[in-house]
């Protein structure tokens, strides 16, 4: 007695609407899964840059919190404030500064019109916020005060 293919008694339509939502379902898992990675390991690296870097940090602790903080805000929700980000990096005085602001805004959820795209570090939210000549003029800033670090 012959098996029916219960796959191919269905509709051409509902085989397609099934490979999409199966195809959209798979990249979103694999891009949270490849950016977490990712994004954790930044951060790690960069807080042993500030434990390797020579000198000592040019504020507090809370100063940093704050600072990533205020990024995070700038960046938030529909818009993004340049204006606030170029502020914070333009009183960063050194490597160890820079590194210590990396760590202190470590990983944090972003989403995308109410939607969450993932866990995301710094860098990654300047690429979804910022355009090119933006975080060209943000690598401006930092080579100015000869810090050695791009975005």
């Amino acid at each position: 007695m012959a098996q029916k293919n219960y796959l191919a008694s269905l509709p051409i339509e509902i085989k397609i609407i099934g490979g999409i939502g199966i195809s959209i379902a798979g990249y979103f898992v694999l891009k949270n899964l490849l950016k977490r990675n990712f994004s954790k390991e930044t951060v790690t690296e960069s807080q042993r840059e500030v434990n390797r870097q020579k000198g000592t940090l040019s504020y507090t602790l809370t100063w940093y919190k704050n600072a990533a903080d205020t990024l995070r805000a700038a960046m938030f929700d529909a818009g993004t404030d340049e204006a606030s980000i170029y502020r914070v990096f333009s009183q960063l005085k050194n490597n160890k500064d820079l590194y210590q602001l990396i760590s202190a805004f470590g990983v944090r959820p972003y989403y995308t019109f109410g939607l969450k795209q993932g866990d995301y570090n710094l860098g990654q939210w300047f690429n979804e916020e910022l355009s090119d000549s933006e975080i060209n003029k943000l690598n401006s800033i930092l080579k100015s005060k000869k810090i050695a670090f791009e975005f």
